[in-house]
């Protein structure tokens, strides 16, 4: 019986010995011991964190089809309220950047190059919104104590920026009725 960390355990002969051994290496060579545990606790990390994926798949194909269906049946999944701004904001600053690149008509009060600077000032618009929900950048700070340093630091937006946003807000509400093609 030998005494580890003040708990008795039992071990054979050979055990012991080879627990001896091992411990006696690791006070001569601290610095390889160290890294020969953190070696074999990464590998350990990696096979309960494969075992957990493996185990997960089943439970994860039935909810990637169930967000397929609702998607395709209603236009939105539950997991998509979620995050609903972020789900609504890449909708349409993806969506309008391909309707865009694909347009073959425009409102009938302006001409083609108008219609297409509105929708370049709304997709700059959204795009901005889309950067700040995928934590690239930060809103705009309005009197706020932060430093020129620290807003570029956080990659902050203007107040240029900002009204950039408001304005595409308005003409997307503006020229909501004509997005069609």
């Amino acid at each position: 019986m030998i005494q580890i960390q003040g708990v008795n355990i039992d071990m054979s002969k050979e055990e012991k010995e080879k627990l001896e051994k091992e411990m006696k290496w690791g006070k001569d060579h601290p610095i390889l011991y160290n890294i020969k545990e953190k070696i074999i606790d990464f590998k350990d990390l990696i096979l309960s964190y494969t075992w957990y994926r493996i185990k997960d798949i089943p439970l994860d194909t039935k909810r990637w089809f169930k967000e397929k269906y609702q998607r395709g049946k209603r236009g939105w999944a539950d997991s998509d309220t979620w995050g609903f701004d972020y789900y609504l904001t890449d909708v349409i600053y993806n969506g309008l950047k391909y309707f865009k690149a694909n347009l073959h008509s425009f409102p009938p009060t302006m001409t083609f190059e108008e219609w297409e600077k509105i929708l370049d000032e709304i997709i700059e618009g959204f795009g901005l919104i889309n950067q700040i929900l995928n934590n690239e950048r930060m809103g705009y700070v309005p009197n706020s104590k932060m430093t020129k340093k620290e807003k570029k630091r956080f990659k902050c937006l203007s107040r240029k920026e900002d009204r950039k946003i408001v304005k595409a807000f308005k003409l997307f509400s503006k020229y909501y009725f004509h997005l069609w093609d």
